[in-house]
């Protein structure tokens, strides 16, 4: 039994080839369950604010106080890469209009916009758009 010397290491060679597409394929799945994971939370965050706003009592709570119920439910939930978390803009609407629930069975809007980096993925794939902007919007009538 001779050992053929011509094809020592050539798994190492082929290893070599792939482990670059591994990383690569490990890194998007990574990234991109984060950002459906924060675009989730998004949506449970717009809706919590939206439940905050339409609940009857008096006083009617404040377009700031739905904000606050949303900063502060992304702010515990939301996953970031990076060393700064961005806070989610908030725009709450009732009937078109800024403020808050006024008469019963008004639309109340929630939305949410937030600027998702990605830390790996645009090295590699071009047009990706780093900050991704990832949004969501709740509507709810008002109690």
């Amino acid at each position: 039994m001779k050992r053929v010397l011509s094809q020592r290491g050539g798994s190492m060679v082929e290893f070599a080839l792939i482990l670059p597409i591994l990383i690569i394929l490990l890194f998007g799945i990574i990234e991109f369950g984060i950002l459906i994971y924060n675009q989730q939370v998004l949506t449970n965050a717009a809706r919590e604010g939206a439940r905050r706003g339409i609940v009857q009592d008096t006083p009617r709570i404040q377009a700031s106080e739905i904000n606050q119920t949303v900063q502060s439910y992304a702010a515990n939930h939301l996953i970031t890469l990076s060393a700064t978390k961005p806070t989610p803009a908030v725009t709450v609407t009732v009937n078109g209009s800024a403020g808050i629930c006024g008469a019963f069975a008004d639309n109340l809007s929630v939305s949410v916009t937030y600027p998702y980096s990605f830390m790996v993925m645009p090295n590699f794939i071009t047009g990706l758009g780093n900050p991704y902007t990832l949004t969501s919007v709740s509507v709810m009538k008002c109690e």
